[in-house]
């Protein structure tokens, strides 16, 4: 009974680990027909194979240890889906350099459902106070960023898709989980920029996808969240 459980709830993860190999021609074959839905992409990062399929083993590593829980079936259902929607964004993202519309809207608004019909982890009252919270830490930090970069002289190092992983992580798992894994993420790049550039001096390019590191730092918080005692205080 539980292996059926687990297999059930990791469809959505195998369906979008079967769709992983289309990430790197998915941005621009949508640009063609929904050009207002993507910003133009100028940087294309080439990831490997392994590099675009590693988010979606990582989330059905995560969904299978949630599948162990006391959590209900419906609930780690839906923290599956919203995982494997970040692993495609995370993907796109990390090869393309952009968030697209198209995937993470519906992912925000499918949050808000999963809450109203008992899918989720939250009530539906904490999945709005949580986008509305992960959207304003995400403007806040867009500002703060911006001012940065202006003084700084360089691009831009936030922009509006990184707003909207962090009101959809608000969606999924509260606000205080949006602010964590930003937390988190920025720690994390910004460790990791440190070590490569000190050991291998990679090419620089204009901005670093924040995306993949926020979806590693939500997978983790997902993961944990039965002994957070279901949430973050």
């Amino acid at each position: 009974m539980h292996w059926c459980r687990l297999c059930v709830e990791i469809m959505p993860i195998a369906a979008a680990t079967v769709g992983s190999g289309l990430c790197r021609r998915l941005p621009s074959a949508l640009e063609i027909g929904w050009s207002g839905l993507f910003r133009p992409n100028t940087v294309s990062l080439r990831c490997s194979v392994a590099a675009r399929a590693a988010p979606f083993l990582l989330a059905g590593l995560a969904v299978a240890v949630l599948a162990a829980t006391p959590l209900s079936s419906a609930s780690v259902l839906g923290l599956g889906s919203f995982l494997s929607g970040m692993a495609l964004l995370a993907v796109v993202d990390m090869e393309w350099g952009i968030v697209p519309d198209l995937v993470s809207l519906p992912l925000i608004g499918a949050g808000l459902v999963a809450a109203g019909v008992g899918a989720s982890v939250l009530s539906f009252r904490a999945a709005f106070i949580g986008l509305v919270v992960g959207w304003l830490c995400g403007k806040a930090m867009q500002w703060l960023a911006g001012r940065f970069s202006r003084s700084a002289g360089v691009g831009a190092v936030f922009g509006g898709g990184d707003v909207k992983l962090l009101a959809l992580v608000g969606s999924w798992l509260g606000g205080a989980a949006g602010y964590a894994a930003l937390v988190l993420a920025v720690v994390a790049l910004w460790a990791t920029q440190r070590i490569l550039q000190g050991a291998f001096h990679p090419r620089r390019y204009d901005a670093v996808p924040l995306g993949p590191y926020l979806f590693v730092a939500t997978t983790g918080i997902a993961a944990a969240w039965p002994s957070l005692e279901g949430g973050i205080p």
